[in-house]
């Protein structure tokens, strides 16, 4: 019988923990964290430290800044870890544990980080660092990553604002712990994206609010939500949701004004965060039995990381390994998906898969009936 835990498992144990309705400015946060934790756990190379507790905890506490009421904030993280099945209190306080050692040993993060020498004794990071380094096939993941920058963020503030310094320090990181920094690069950069962005939203409308008396209010929030939605167009095309938001912002212009400006919040950072339209992909993988690729093909529908899979009739694949020509008779499997949910599949693909190198390839979709990308959309 299979006991693992699936991704609606998981989400089921949230909303049981935190009954309430998330506000949906956060859902995103939220629902990204329990999926993309969920899959580092089931996967057998998963290993906990203090690097990733404080990547995590940096994740949702600067992505949740705002969050109200501040008690639900606090109820949320508490459902987020007991879903994921990690004591709250504990993961806070490795956190905790390891921004402390950062802030009282700033000049000596730096050097343990890129080249794992340091004076002192920086226990329990160094150790964890080691480790890492020597593991071969260590599995990385975007939070380490988190954590990772948010020690640098923390000893070396001047160096991580400048441009061409983070880059060099973060590639000196990726090869000191021997993972590469291309992944690790490419996240920070997200990260730091994404932050700067729902701060802008942020700032925006406490400025608006601040500064404006309401008689004029009601015609500068009504400006900015139109300005946003033409500074979209401008790159690439709107979402008939970001639409719809724009929408019930017109029709709710009478209003009172605390109405206006949550909903123009909102507005601002759902469009910023899904800065182009959902993209649907076709994934494609080989697997050698027809059992076995319907299994997988229910399991990746089941925890919501596919709208539909489809496996198709045996065929005949050739191919070299390791030296010698191969003719194998295996079943093609599509996975129709949304972009967004590609790095999740992949990562669920690799620990179900048998091959030791498994063929998996992601194809862009130039043109979708938009009816069905519609429904794609609305699967996880």
């Amino acid at each position: 019988m299979n006991t693992v835990r699936t991704v609606s498992d998981t989400k089921k144990d949230f909303y049981l923990a935190f009954p309430k309705q998330v506000n949906q400015v956060y859902r995103r946060v939220v629902d990204e964290l329990l999926v993309e934790v969920h899959l580092l756990k089931v996967n057998q190379t998963f290993v906990y430290d203090t690097i990733f507790a404080l990547g995590f905890v940096t994740t949702f506490d600067r992505f949740t800044v705002g969050y109200k009421p501040e008690t639900d904030r606090f109820a949320v993280f508490h459902a987020l870890c007991s879903a994921l099945q990690f004591d709250s209190d504990r993961i806070r306080q490795d956190a905790t544990t390891l921004s402390d050692l950062a802030t009282r040993s700033p000049q000596e993060i730096k050097p343990l980080l890129t080249s794992l020498d340091s004076g002192i004794n920086l226990e329990p990071l160094s150790g964890q660092l080691r480790a890492i380094a020597s593991k071969e096939n260590f599995k990385y993941s975007r939070l380490l990553g988190v954590g990772l920058y948010a020690l640098l963020e923390i000893s070396d503030p001047d160096d991580i604002a400048d441009n061409t310094k983070r880059e060099e320090l973060l590639k000196l990181v990726g090869e000191t712990l021997k993972f590469g920094s291309d992944r690790l690069l490419k996240d920070v950069d997200l990260y730091r994206s994404n932050l700067d962005k729902i701060e802008q939203a942020r700032q925006m409308i406490a400025d608006m609010v601040e500064a404006e008396p309401k008689n004029a209010l009601r015609k500068n929030l009504h400006r900015s939500a139109q300005q946003l939605l033409k500074q979209l167009r401008k790159t690439q095309k709107t979402h008939k949701k970001m639409e719809g938001f724009a929408f019930h912002f017109r029709i709710e212009e009478n209003g009172g004004v605390k109405r206006r400006h949550s909903l123009l919040l909102v507005i601002a950072i759902k469009l910023i965060m899904s800065s182009s339209e959902p993209t649907l992909i076709v994934v494609m993988t080989t697997l050698p039995d027809v059992s076995q690729a319907n299994s997988i093909a229910k399991i990746l529908v089941e925890e919501k990381l596919a709208a539909c899979v489809q496996v198709m009739p045996s065929m005949t694949s050739t191919y070299m390994w390791q030296g010698k020509l191969c003719q194998e008779s295996e079943h093609l499997v599509l996975i129709k998906t949304l972009q967004a949910n590609y790095e999740a599949l992949l990562s669920r693909m690799r620990s179900l898969h048998p091959y030791e190198t498994p063929e998996i390839i992601a194809i862009p979709t130039i043109a979708v009936d938009q009816d069905y990308l519609n429904w794609v959309i609305t699967q996880p």
